[in-house]
């Protein structure tokens, strides 16, 4: 009643599916990782630069996109002062203020390990009162780890 058939069927071992499973599960986490962790040098714009001159170097509300940081460029031939003070705009917000030099601050970009010349710490507002010796500076707005953007009323100048 029943034959055998001569044909024999190609059957795949479980292990050939158990590697496809893996290969596709690995894409999809670098595909996710890349689309998590755009790179660094898209999400921020070139810092503003002040060369030159004292006065007003941020006298207006400065947006901070959520995990980034906006930052302001200064390059004196003679020694200067940084004052100023900041506030975030919406209450129970914090930044973080910080005073780099430019190996610093390329340090503090990378996410490597930097030393500040003035750190706020993450607060609502503050003031920075500093002097600067000849040389290039980055007045830096941080929202690195923030999960939303931050609006930071920002007045400082140059004396």
């Amino acid at each position: 009643m029943f034959e055998e058939s001569e044909v024999k069927e190609n059957r795949r071992p479980p292990s050939f599916w158990l590697k496809i499973v893996i290969v596709v599960a690995g894409a999809m986490i670098v595909i996710n990782a890349f689309r998590v962790n755009p790179p660094e040098e898209k999400m921020n714009r070139p810092a503003p630069v002040v060369e030159d001159k004292k006065g007003p170097l941020v006298q207006e509300p400065v947006t901070v996109a959520a995990n980034s940081f906006e930052a302001f460029r200064m390059s004196f031939p003679y020694s200067s002062a940084l004052k100023g003070s900041f506030r975030v705009l919406e209450e129970g917000n914090l930044v973080l203020v910080l005073v780099l030099d430019e190996a610093n601050y390329t340090k503090y970009r990378a996410g490597g390990k930097f030393t500040s010349l003035v750190s706020t710490g993450r607060n609502p507002s503050g003031k920075i009162d500093r002097k600067l010796e000849a040389g290039t500076y980055f007045l830096v707005f941080n929202n690195r780890g923030g999960a939303e953007p931050q609006i930071v009323d920002a007045n400082f100048a140059v004396e």
